[in-house]
């Protein structure tokens, strides 16, 4: 189910982004707040004792991801310019490697740690979120 529901909430909030024009005006705004989000449903899934708190806080790592992800592709291909494809594809395969070490990182530290990694986890995705803030912004933020 909770898989079922982060395919659902991902496609929603990619979809929010192809067909909402006025969110490509605020593009840092955007990405930084999927960022938060995304932060926001790891500490909620740290403390976690029920089945609704668990659907909740996989619903909002679902949004920030599905907002973050299509963004950052979005960069790749404003940096490549000449071969936004090749981008495309790299970024692909990246993604695919990073989630499936996720996923075996993640289960090992959970089986370790428990919980805690999921609020350390989200201490690190706020302090990336305050980075790429308007005060920290680096420069490729500006497209």
């Amino acid at each position: 189910m909770l898989f079922m529901e982060c395919s659902l909430v991902m496609l929603a909030a990619q979809g929010l982004l192809m067909w909402a024009a006025p969110l490509r005006a605020w593009f840092q705004q955007v990405l930084i707040a999927g960022i938060a989000v995304f932060g926001a449903g790891l500490l909620l899934l740290a403390g976690a004792g029920s089945l609704a708190a668990a659907v909740a806080a996989v619903g909002l790592i679902a949004v920030g991801s599905g907002l973050v992800l299509p963004l950052i592709g979005y960069l790749a291909t404003l940096e490549i310019r000449a071969r936004p494809g090749a981008a495309l594809g790299a970024l692909t395969a990246a993604g695919g490697l990073g989630q499936a070490l996720g996923a075996v990182s993640g289960g090992l530290l959970y089986g370790y740690a428990g919980p805690g990694m999921f609020t350390a986890t989200a201490f690190a995705v706020a302090l990336g979120a305050w980075l790429g803030s308007r005060t920290c912004a680096p420069r490729w933020m500006s497209y």
